[in-house]
Formats: structure tokens, C-alpha cells, sequence
């Protein structure tokens, strides 16, 4: 299916589910979600975009020689901050006690999948371009997840420190779509936590060990 009509159904189900949303939710609690998530999906197509309005996945685009690395690497920087953004905003609002829980679990599932698109760019754009900041794709699960918590803590902790030089994905893995379900297939993740860092692959790791891998990619000033 052409990378634009995945985006745009993605984009459509998640404004579908933040309508329904908008029954129980405050307005300026969907606006704030909705405008976080729609900055993704419209940076992320100007990403696509890069050549010449040239239809191509973020995987196909890094892999161009032609591409010009300066802007690349602005774009990757930018989808990695909405990311956040987006992940913060999902956060606040999990916790609102009269959210239509079905239909949150609908805007999860379509931010997850911007989220590995956007994890893939930065990943095939740091490899292209010898960027010097590290991705991490964080796969949980929210319930029988011994060190779930532990791990999440210490990759906010690792942001804290790090900031810009590190961008980190959280995706739930026990989200049932195709994305998904491809991600662990192709990683064989069969546990939770697992780490993606740099594109490859870790179960737990505490805070010793984190920042032992983490070093070994770089020197990071405020971590090592």
C-alpha cells in the first residue's frame, strides 16, 4: 500500500477516535493530543516528501545518495521531539477516569504505528548521514511485566541526561496490528522489555548496563 494512503487512514482513525473522545474529554485535553499527533504525521510527511515530492518510505529514503544530509537530519530531529511530545500528551490523559478506554486504545494503536515510522527515518537517517545522536525502540507491555517500570524510569532518566542525543520510541507490544506484529518478527521479540539501540536488540538492562552500552556507542559526556 502507498506510504500516503497508510498515512492518511492512520491520520483518519485517529481523528475518528479523538472525535469520539471529544464526548468525554475536555476540549483543550483532545486539542492538545490531536494537534501533537497531527505535527508528527505532517513532519513526517514532509520527511517523505524530501526529493522532489518523490513517493518513497522513510526506509527507501535514507538509502538515496542524493539526499541532501542537512535537511535529513533537521526533519529526523523533528520527528523525534513530536514524538515525545505526542507519548507526553498520550500520558497525561490515560489517566483521565471518564476517557472512553476502547477509543484511546484506538489513538494508542495509530500513534505506535507513527512512532515506529518515525523510529525507521531516524534509524535509516543516522546510518546515511553518520548522525552522532542514538535511537531506542522501547518495547513494553502494560500488565505481568516484571521490569516494564524499572526500564521505563531509567530511559527517562537517560533522556534527562542526554536530551537531543538520544530518541527514545515506546511502542507496546502486545498492540495487535500488522506494524507491530512485523517489528517483533523481524527482532524475534519474544520478552518484555526489549531494547532496540542503534538496531540492536537487548532484554533488560539496569543502569549499569545501559549506560555500559550506551558508552560503548559513544562517549556521552553527561552519562559516561
Amino acid at each position: 500500500m502507498n506510504i500516503f494512503i497508510k498515512a492518511a487512514i492512520i491520520s483518519t482513525l485517529i481523528f475518528i477516535a479523538m472525535f469520539s473522545l471529544g464526548l468525554n474529554m475536555n476540549t483543550s485535553a483532545v486539542e492538545d493530543v490531536k494537534q501533537t499527533i497531527e505535527s508528527l504525521q505532517s513532519s513526517l510527511n514532509t520527511s517523505l516528501n524530501t526529493t522532489n515530492k518523490t513517493e518513497i518510505a522513510p526506509i527507501e529514503l535514507a538509502n538515496i545518495s542524493h539526499v541532501n544530509c542537512s535537511l535529513l537530519l533537521t526533519q529526523a530531529k523533528l520527528l523525534g521531539k513530536q514524538s515525545e511530545e505526542v507519548k507526553k500528551n498520550l500520558d497525561k490523559y490515560s489517566d483521565i477516569e471518564s476517557i472512553d478506554k476502547k477509543q484511546y486504545i484506538l489513538i494508542k494503536e495509530n500513534a505506535a504505528q507513527l512512532f515506529i515510522y518515525s523510529w525507521d527515518f531516524l534509524k535509516k537517517v543516522k546510518d546515511k548521514c553518520n548522525a552522532n545522536y542514538t535511537t531506542i525502540l522501547y518495547v513494553y507491555k502494560d500488565k505481568h511485566c516484571k521490569h516494564c517500570f524499572e526500564e521505563e524510569v531509567l530511559l527517562l532518566y537517560v533522556k534527562n541526561k542526554l536530551k537531543d542525543d538520544v530518541y527514545i520510541f515506546p511502542i507496546n507490544g502486545e498492540i495487535n496490528v500488522s506494524m507491530i506484529n512485523s517489528l517483533k518478527e523481524e527482532y524475534n521479540i519474544t520478552s518484555y522489555p526489549t531494547l532496540i539501540i542503534d538496531g540492536e536488540k537487548y532484554s533488560f538492562l539496569n543502569l549499569a548496563n545501559i549506560t555500559k552500552v550506551l558508552c560503548k556507542i559513544r562517549d556521552f559526556e553527561k552519562l559516561c
